[in-house]
């Protein structure tokens, strides 16, 4: 499932459940503790997976970064300086550009 999917929808749990609360409350009936309960966890929960998806995205960046330093230091043994520079202004254009759309898709 898509990380936008799965934020709607904690969201739109989160928000039926504070909309019936704040239903009860107008309407002066008595609430259960734990209709209160669900809707603290409910909230919670949306927040874990916001954060998990940030995580995610710092977590590929870090690796994408970590296989293209590699990827330089095998180069840099094998190849002329010239290459080199032209190889890594392409690695360096790929990374933003992953990261970029990375981060789009994510937001």
């Amino acid at each position: 499932m898509h990380p936008d999917s799965v934020s709607t929808t904690w969201t739109l749990y989160a928000s039926f459940f504070l909309s019936t609360f704040i239903a009860s409350v107008q309407h002066r009936e008595i609430i259960s503790s734990s209709s209160i309960v669900v809707v603290v966890v409910v909230f919670v929960v949306a927040e874990v997976v916001v954060v998990l998806e940030i995580v995610v995205v710092v977590v590929v960046v870090v690796v994408v970064v970590v296989v293209v330093v590699k990827v330089i230091e095998v180069v840099v043994v094998v190849v002329e300086v010239e290459v080199i520079i032209i190889i890594i202004v392409v690695v360096v254009v790929v990374v933003v550009v992953v990261v970029v759309v990375v981060v789009v898709v994510v937001v």
